[in-house]
């Protein structure tokens, strides 16, 4: 996509806006995006803790202003910021912060966390293990078809978007995407099962 493309949706061009020095566009791209990238953070990895999941976002949105006039629109806003979401988790797992926020978080007892009524018994063991279900799906998928899954079916990026962000083909998109959707589906039938 050329960066003067009318094929480009509404917050791309806001982002190319912004690379050329409008503030307000990219606080627009912000407002709207956020809580998609949030939603990459928490899908690759829930255990960040809520502290953990900001200063990811806040990363990316950072990095994204810092480099906001080499944005070209050669992909979409969307698909962009989730590209730095992912390379700003993989450098977060790398140096370790990862297992340090998830520490934090449990000898905080869990920050952010407020008391409320006690939950019936009943009800915290559904939950705990719907949960555990889930985070055993999720965790028995591959990067690749955790990834997959999380772009086209959770953010909602089109196929060809979210195959040009993991540099892949479509078909290899769509073979990512089969299998994580079939483990799922056994997995989860599974649970229900037993």
């Amino acid at each position: 996509m050329k960066s003067g493309s009318s094929h480009q949706d509404r917050y791309t061009r806001l982002l190319l806006a912004a690379g050329r020095g409008d503030v307000r566009a990219f606080e627009a791209v912000h407002a709207a995006l956020r809580q998609t990238v949030r939603g990459l953070v928490i899908s690759r990895d829930g255990s960040l803790g809520p502290d953990g999941v900001d200063d990811v976002v806040q990363e990316v949105f950072l990095r994204a202003w810092n480099k906001r006039r080499s944005f070209a629109g050669a992909s979409s806003a969307k698909t962009y910021l989730l590209g730095i979401a992912t390379n700003v988790l993989r450098e977060t797992w790398r140096r370790g912060k990862y297992e340090a926020v998830a520490n934090q978080a449990i000898r905080q007892g869990r920050a952010g966390a407020r008391p409320a009524d006690p939950p019936r018994p009943e009800s915290i063991l559904g939950l705990r293990e719907t949960a555990d279900a889930l985070q055993r799906a999720q965790d028995s998928l591959t990067d690749k078809q955790r990834l997959a899954f999380h772009l086209v079916v959770v953010a909602g990026i089109s196929p060809a978007e979210a195959a040009k962000q993991l540099a892949c083909s479509r078909d290899a998109l769509y073979q990512r995407l089969h299998e994580a959707r079939a483990r799922l589906q056994k997995l989860l039938s599974r649970t229900k099962q037993g």
